[in-house]
């Protein structure tokens, strides 16, 4: 039987050498699960090389253990206490691993909830945010409010969209301090804020008094206005994420009825379910043809004739009948489907213009719009020569009309474009002058053939007198830059005799037609008349 010392040093050396075993699996081990994260955490790789020292060193006391010690309990002792310290310091790493995976898995979680260009909670973080903020105060009652900037889409058009980036991440550092009133703040998109307030009449008020505060205080290019819509919560389960639906639907109304902030009603939903309809319903209504361009007369006052027309979209829906364009065209234009449907009028307003004159009548030209999606998803100077090519048109026949702030926002581009155009022959009209932020002084760089003057300019407000002497200011300034005018909107004779006297004879407007289909537009041509009402019956 062996001594005792002898039997106590074999057993440390095997203990040592199984743990020297387990730390070299270990430390590999370490290093798999470290990889993806050593380059973002120096300290980290302090651990892994100092490790591999460890390692390394009692390793080599170990051989040198067994070739220059004659003693055993040497050899025992450096092989088993040694190893048991890497152990304990393997660890202790792997341990740093797992809470610098934590950290960089919760920073970038974070990361995922947070708006970057606000700085904060995107709509993903509010949701999880208030939810969390919900069953935690499950015997309260809360309201969600979301708000936007009334017409915020003219500081981008006008200013450019880094302009406009730049006053929404002010808001967003703003709103954490100023709407106090909030338990949780988020950013949606675009221009649509949220916030959870308590369930109190009083803390509503208060929250759109600091909104407000909030941007009149903000140094922006425009005055800065908000609308708000607020919704009940029911409870802690609350789907947040529809509740943000239905406050849309409350905000929605704020701006219809000219009111700053508005409760959501249940008879708002059907609002949402017919947006619904209509995104499902507009492909197979392109290509069943339900949709039909109608032409909406414009009249030389002076002279006693229709001179042209506005090509115009309607939609014949089989069971509803005619939707009303404001249903469909600002959603057309938030999803981008404006730009099929817009092409397909023009080109059923030149087939309209070849068949006319096919027919052996005298060319009469039409206006068609053109939208900011088609700026920015078309060659439009390439689509419209061919289009008119392909008809056999006269480019002159065929007017372009674009909106004030597309000019306001890019007058370069946009006057190269135009240059382009009228090169080609196309007459090119600036839509709506006078309902957005024009003045005189832009009107010299703008190089249209023609403005139209949007007659909302003459209605509201005290001083009539004033501003009937601003337009008739501007149809001069037009004459003296050789523009043409065209007012619409013209809604009574009165509005009809006083523009005349200003030198404004082309108008459009209710007074003389609404728009008509293409079949009721070619009789009032054949009448010679100047007022729908008078075109003969069929």
């Amino acid at each position: 039987m062996p001594p005792v010392d002898v039997v106590i040093d074999d057993v440390l050396i095997a203990i040592g050498a199984a743990l020297m075993v387990v730390n070299i699996r270990r430390y590999l081990q370490f290093m798999g699960r470290s990889r993806n994260i050593l380059e973002e955490d120096s300290h980290l790789m302090l651990w892994r090389n100092a490790g591999l020292c460890l390692l390394v060193f009692f390793l080599i006391g170990y051989v040198v253990s067994i070739f220059y010690t004659s003693s055993g309990i040497v050899l025992a002792l450096v092989l088993f206490f040694g190893s048991v310290y890497v152990f304990a310091a393997l660890s202790l790493m792997m341990k740093l691993v797992d809470t610098s995976q934590r950290m960089m898995s919760s920073a970038v979680d974070e990361a995922r909830e947070v708006d970057a260009k606000t700085g904060l909670l995107n709509s993903k973080g509010f949701a999880s945010a208030a939810r969390h903020y919900l069953q935690k105060h499950p015997d309260k009652g809360f309201l969600l409010v979301r708000w936007d900037i009334d017409q915020f889409k003219l500081v981008n058009e006008i200013y450019g969209y880094d302009q406009g980036d730049q006053v929404l991440a002010i808001i967003g550092s703003a709103c954490k301090d100023a709407i106090k009133t909030a338990r949780v703040n988020g950013y949606l998109s675009a221009d649509h804020f949220v916030a959870l307030i308590p369930d109190d009449a009083v803390a509503v008020k208060k929250t759109a008094q600091e909104i407000s505060g909030m941007l009149a205080g903000i140094d922006a290019p425009l005055h800065l206005y908000m609308s708000m819509g607020v919704y009940h919560l029911d409870g802690p389960d609350e789907d947040i994420t529809q509740a943000c639906d239905y406050a849309l639907l409350a905000l929605h109304a704020a701006k219809t009825d000219s009111s700053s902030v508005a409760w959501y009603d249940p008879a708002m939903s059907a609002d949402l379910l017919e947006r619904q309809r209509l995104r499902e319903q507009m492909e197979p209504a392109l290509e069943s043809g339900q949709f039909e361009v109608w032409y909406q007369p414009q009249i030389d006052y002076a002279a006693g004739e229709v001179v042209g027309a506005e090509a115009l979209v309607r939609w014949r829906d089989p069971e509803r009948g005619i939707v009303p364009s404001m249903k469909f065209i600002p959603l057309f234009e938030e999803n981008g489907f404006i730009t099929r449907l817009d092409e397909y009028v023009w080109d059923q307003a030149c087939r309209a213009m070849r068949s006319w004159i096919d027919e052996g009548n005298d060319p009469m030209p039409l206006s068609v719009n053109i939208s900011r999606r088609d700026i920015l998803a078309r060659n439009l100077y390439e689509e419209f020569t061919d289009l008119v090519a392909r008809y056999g048109l006269d480019p002159s026949l065929l007017h372009l009309e674009i909106t004030e702030t597309l000019f306001i926002s890019d007058p370069e581009d946009m006057n190269r474009l135009v240059e382009r155009l009228q090169a080609a022959g196309f007459h090119v009209e600036l839509d709506d002058f006078g309902s957005g932020y024009s003045s005189l002084n832009t009107l010299k760089d703008m190089m249209v053939d023609t403005i139209k003057l949007d007659m909302k300019f003459l209605q509201g407000g005290r001083n009539e007198n004033r501003r009937s002497r601003i337009l008739s200011a501007v149809v001069r300034m037009a004459d003296t830059l050789g523009i043409s005018t065209i007012a619409e909107g013209v809604e009574t004779r009165e509005q009809a005799d006083f523009l005349e006297s200003l030198g404004c004879h082309k108008l459009q407007g209710y007074y003389f037609a609404k728009p008509m289909p293409e079949a009721d537009y070619r009789r009032m041509l054949r009448a010679h008349v100047l007022r729908a009402e008078d075109i003969p019956s069929a």
